[in-house]
């Protein structure tokens, strides 16, 4: 095959892939399924997922961008619940 014929998965172009984190919130869990068809149906492919609780510190941690904000106490308390 002609160099410049070759396949472009071949070629010597960066392919980038981006990943993308989602969080199904406590009271849209009962929905994961319809959710999860949701994302797919946009293209993307969930390549891991798991469940988890937590707690109130790692909760404080992951919106730590919000600490000391009016809604910190109120956000940590829903996620964490």
């Amino acid at each position: 095959m002609p160099e410049d014929e070759r396949p472009i998965a071949n070629s010597d172009i960066p392919i980038h892939i981006g990943r993308t984190l989602a969080i199904i919130k406590p009271d849209a869990i009962d929905k994961r399924d319809e959710i999860e068809e949701i994302i797919q149906q946009h293209g993307f492919s969930i390549l891991q997922k798991r469940q988890i609780h937590l707690t109130p510190e790692q909760t404080s941690d992951f919106y730590a961008e919000h600490y000391g904000k009016m809604f910190f106490p109120s956000l940590v308390a829903y996620i964490s619940r």
